[in-house]
């Protein structure tokens, strides 16, 4: 594989554009030259990276937010657009108080003190705390009650 690109980062971020449904030069982005490993094709390519796009193509509310664009920095396709998981960071904050939840096996968990308000896929601003429980982490979303494992699966609760 050539390890020099063909297409310039500025071709790429078109085909990103046309991909995510921009118009011309309205994504502000910057693609990263990297190897990529095609699963389709089972090979290595040289190719650009746009990461965190949101999408303006889908009106699907419950359609990812985010995604990873893949583009061939030799012949300019679209090798893969990826969904991109959204995550959250968490601060230290100074209530440690207990909080009313709908679960009553969530208001035995301690609270780490530990919360962030974030944005979730469908724009709805989410209080989330996390939880100790048992010597494992939970995340809360505070207003629902809802709770998940950093594994992403519904902890036991029982």
């Amino acid at each position: 594989m050539n390890p020099v690109a063909t297409q310039s980062p500025a071709q790429a971020l078109k085909v990103v554009e046309d991909a995510a449904g921009y118009q011309r030069g309205a994504l502000q982005a910057v693609p990263t030259l990297q190897y990529y490993f095609d699963p389709k094709d089972m090979r290595w390519r040289l190719a650009y990276t746009v990461e965190n796009v949101p999408s303006r193509k889908s009106n699907n509310r419950r359609a990812p937010a985010l995604f990873d664009y893949v583009v061939d920095a030799h012949t300019g396709a679209l090798i893969a657009t990826l969904p991109h998981p959204q995550g959250l960071d968490f601060k230290q904050t100074e209530s440690t108080g207990q909080r009313r939840h709908s679960s009553p096996a969530l208001s035995r968990a301690r609270d780490t003190g530990c919360s962030e308000a974030a944005h979730d896929e469908l724009g709805k601003e989410r209080q989330v705390q996390c939880k100790l429980k048992e010597g494992r982490f939970i995340l809360v979303d505070a207003p629902r009650g809802a709770g998940c494992s950093p594994s992403g699966q519904a902890p036991q609760m029982g």
